[in-house]
């Protein structure tokens, strides 16, 4: 005779319990699976098994205190052997490859060729017949001819192919002074004087920063061990990661900014040296030589927009560092003791957004203050926000005071003679006083009167006519 214990007991509740878990499974099951959407609930499930499935037969065949037998060494990764500063310098190559293949063009040096021999031709001509008709002498024809010999060796200086030409050396020059002023900046200079260069710099100042931003310390911490600890912790933790995100979002931003602004301008001196055999040679002619004065202008101008941009960059990635340095001040306080946790990290996030918005700042101000340098005008080298608004805001007033003042006086004048006039036509038409409808109060009353005073007489109509169309 079998005795029933306790332990069988045990068992028997315990399977009655996993039987009638599975029964009300079986019948959501069944109830699910006939209508549509449950079919994906089907799937799902059915996936979820398989996965706890593997994942058990997996626990199951890896003995105890020998973990290598599951994974025996690290899984191999088929990777094509890049990071994100390779496949940048790729991309920039190429579009260095296609900005250099500008330069040389045949067609554009023949161009150059035919424009400066016409000028050239029209000038010594014209001189020369001047100084014919005038009765000059040899002295005042050579004192003619000098200047557009020498004007003919500039664009000829200009126009050369290859790096020795006028404009190369100019955006090498300006390439050197970039390199100077941000090695005295930052302590490295940065290249300038290609598209890979740039895009290179930007990159690796854009990936340091968000590294930096992703590893700042958080000094609120909680564990499950205190789960009135990591409850409080939820908040600060929330908000670190908002703020982390807001800050690496904003940085990447003003770095787009930042490679926007340098790749265009290095577009542009490309195409402008490509073009000077096209430009320059106009020169030669007075009338054209604004074409010159334009195309030297231009190069200027990108140039310049280089050169900021890299210091502005080499600012940018200074203010990335002092991010690393004061996320590690403000650390040690809080673990001092100097801040509590939830103002230390507060603090902490405050200033490092602050950074990346100033950092944003600084790369959207570029066009404006290179535009300042070669106007001679530091007005676009502030922050015009406030003042923009302000601007705005007065500017709007102006124009509401100034559109008030103009409608009085028009009512006053001019639309009161118009509205009497009108009255008049309209009595002597016979047309009643309900189908005109004016906007002011006095060409209202004009109007009124203008009828009535029409409606009494013929000789005060045309007194009332004479007076509004001497007023008008």
């Amino acid at each position: 005779m079998y005795t029933v214990t306790s332990e069988d007991t045990g068992r028997r509740i315990f399977a009655d319990a996993v039987g009638g878990l599975m029964r009300v499974a079986r019948r959501f099951l069944s109830n699910a699976i006939a209508t549509a959407k449950a079919q994906k609930v089907t799937f799902g499930a059915i996936i979820f098994v398989l996965m706890m499935s593997s994942l058990m037969a997996v626990a199951q065949n890896n003995t105890a205190g020998t973990p290598e037998s599951v994974v025996s060494g690290p899984p191999a990764v088929n990777s094509i052997g890049m990071n994100s500063t390779d496949v940048a310098s790729m991309i920039a190559k190429s579009m260095d490859d296609k900005l250099n293949g500008l330069t040389g063009s045949t067609t554009l040096m023949g161009a150059r060729d035919i424009i400066l021999g016409v000028g050239l031709a029209i000038g010594l001509f014209w001189t020369g017949l001047k100084t014919m008709v005038a009765g000059k002498g040899i002295g005042e024809l050579l004192g003619e001819w000098i200047p557009i010999l020498i004007t003919a060796g500039v664009v000829t200086a200009f126009t050369t192919p290859g790096p020795g030409s006028a404009g190369n050396q100019i955006a090498v020059t300006m390439d050197q002074i970039a390199g100077a002023i941000t090695g005295a900046a930052g302590g490295q200079a940065i290249d300038t004087s290609s598209v890979q260069g740039v895009i290179g710099s930007a990159v690796t100042t854009t990936f340091n920063a968000v590294v930096s931003v992703a590893r700042t310390p958080q000094r609120t911490e909680g564990g499950w061990s205190n789960i009135a600890g990591a409850i409080a912790s939820v908040p600060i933790w929330v908000f670190a990661t908002i703020m982390k995100l807001v800050t690496s979002f904003i940085i990447v931003i003003a770095m787009c900014i930042y490679m926007a602004t340098a790749v265009m301008a290095m577009v542009s001196i490309k195409l402008v040296i490509a073009l000077a055999p096209v430009m320059v040679p106009f020169l030669i002619f007075k009338p054209t030589a604004w074409l010159f004065d334009s195309w030297l202008r231009f190069l200027l101008g990108a140039s310049m927009m280089k050169l900021v941009g890299a210091f502005m960059l080499s600012l940018t990635s200074g203010l990335m560092s002092s991010m690393v340095l004061v996320a590690q001040k403000i650390d040690a306080d809080s673990a001092a003791g100097t801040y509590d946790t939830f103002t230390g990290d507060i603090v902490l996030f405050a200033t490092i957004l602050l950074l990346s918005v100033l950092a944003g700042l600084l790369m959207a101000q570029v066009p404006s203050i290179s535009s300042g340098l070669l106007a001679g005008s530091a007005g676009g080298a502030g922050f015009s926000g406030l003042k923009g608004v302000s601007q705005t805001l007065g500017a709007k007033a102006g124009t509401s005071a100034t559109s008030a003042g103009g409608r009085y006086g028009y009512d006053k004048g001019i639309g009161e003679a118009r509205a009497a006039r009108q009255g008049a036509k309209d009595a002597a038409g016979g047309f009643s006083t309900g189908g005109r409808q004016y906007g002011s109060q006095r060409a209202s009353t004009a109007y009124l009167r203008g009828h009535a005073v029409a409606k009494a007489g013929a000789p005060q109509a045309a007194a009332a006519a004479k007076k509004a169309n001497w007023r008008d």
